[in-house]
């Protein structure tokens, strides 16, 4: 099973990050605009539409722990950045909840976006 990363596809900064996290992962992982059809189906009711949302099976997590799940995915030089995970969830939240508060006005908005429309399906990303 692989897990499924939500994210913000109008985010200049969620699409770069999402793309750097495609080269360093290939299909270990898979990306899935928040506001697509299979965002809705998959994770309905919750409402966190400044939040990245992290699923493997029936976990989700939220926020600076998605950040920190999905750390751990990465190849082992980027490791060190989990000892940020040490610092109280209170703490990394609270700078993740900044950084998400403004990231259109730090690294701007896009009107459609290119890595929702040149992806797979989730499902063919599985054969």
């Amino acid at each position: 099973m692989e897990s499924i990363v939500y994210y913000d596809h109008r985010c200049v900064m969620c699409n770069s990050v999402v793309r750097f996290l495609k080269r360093r992962l290939g299909t270990k992982m898979s990306f899935v605009a928040l506001e697509s059809e299979e965002a809705t189906s998959a994770i309905g009711g919750l409402d966190s539409p400044d939040s990245i949302i992290w699923q493997y099976g029936t976990e989700f997590k939220y926020e600076s722990k998605a950040v920190f799940e999905i750390i751990k995915s990465l190849p082992l030089v980027y490791q060190p950045l989990r000892l940020f995970g040490l610092l109280p969830t209170s703490w990394t939240d609270r700078v993740y909840r900044f950084v998400a508060a403004r990231r259109y006005l730090i690294f701007g908005k896009m009107e459609t976006c290119e890595l929702e429309i040149n992806r797979p399906s989730h499902q063919d990303s599985r054969s």
